[in-house]
């Protein structure tokens, strides 16, 4: 940011970084002189880090960096999540085994865990219909792992998706809610007579719950997961499904498409 004597001048360049920077921020710090920066880079180190790693922004005026009598910050050493109390297992493993049509929807740090992707597809093929947040902030995807469900996006499609379901597990996620209110329209996403159970907050140990929760249910087997598609070579004129096809058959295993995905929300495709 502009130097802290500079800010208050309506400098053409000046901006309310703060407020810009809220929207997508978890945590906000700001260092008001050099010898704050230290500890403040170390504040927003530690909140980056720990449960449930969600983006920080740390705002440095221009005068904390060449200004005389900077510290040092405290070292910092990530958290391990807190894991689930085996009362919250308890009560979600009875709960399953009562229920006639369970979902488990999922979020978080698991979305992307090899073996939290197999704990789910153990899940799936025990019984339980495994989904996840609409628009997760990252997800593994592709040949060889498991492909749960994501909810639907608009509310009336995400109610119909669900008739029927009599429970619903959270696990590293919160009860979903529709993008907007509407006339006649639910705002949470849960349909009438669906009890609702938490099995891990978002700040808790995902991956070690659902790895509890498939051992207490004996679930061993596992869905299906993804196949690789098989695809000839393209030939001819270039257009844009031949340079798709083109890079899946060269792009590198963990590799992440984000031009296909927004491509996708763009074109609405994604969406739906």
């Amino acid at each position: 940011d502009h130097a802290t004597y500079h800010r208050d001048l309506d400098a053409p360049l000046t901006s309310d970084i703060e407020t810009i920077v809220k929207a997508n921020s978890s945590w906000i710090g700001v260092a008001e002189t050099a010898l704050e920066a230290g500890e403040v880079a170390a504040k927003s180190f530690e909140a980056a880090t720990n449960a449930p790693n969600s983006p920080v922004t740390l705002i440095l005026p221009a005068d904390t960096a060449w200004t005389d009598g900077g510290v040092d910050g405290p070292n910092v050493i990530a958290k391990s999540p807190s894991l689930v109390t085996s009362q919250a297992l308890d009560e979600v493993v009875g709960a399953i085994k009562a229920a006639q049509k369970p979902i488990i929807l999922v979020g978080g740090a698991a979305l992307y865990d090899e073996g939290a992707l197999n704990n789910m597809a153990r899940l799936a093929k025990a019984g339980v219909r495994v989904m996840i947040d609409t628009f997760p902030a990252r997800q593994a995807r592709g040949a060889g792992r498991f492909a749960p469900e994501k909810m639907q996006y608009f509310a009336e499609m995400a109610i119909s998706s669900m008739a029927g379901v009599d429970l619903m597990i959270l696990a590293g996620t919160s009860i979903p809610c529709a993008f907007f209110a509407y006339p006649n329209t639910p705002s949470i996403l849960v349909p009438d007579g669906c009890v609702t159970l938490t099995l891990s907050e978002r700040c808790e140990d995902t991956i070690e719950a659902l790895q509890k929760l498939v051992d207490a249910l004996g679930a061993v087997e596992m869905a299906a997961v993804v196949t690789a598609a098989q695809m000839p070579a393209p030939t001819g004129p270039l257009n844009p499904a031949k340079i798709a096809q083109s890079l899946s058959m060269i792009v590198f295993q963990t590799a992440l498409p984000c031009i296909l995905e927004q491509w996708a929300r763009k074109s609405m495709i994604g969406w739906l």
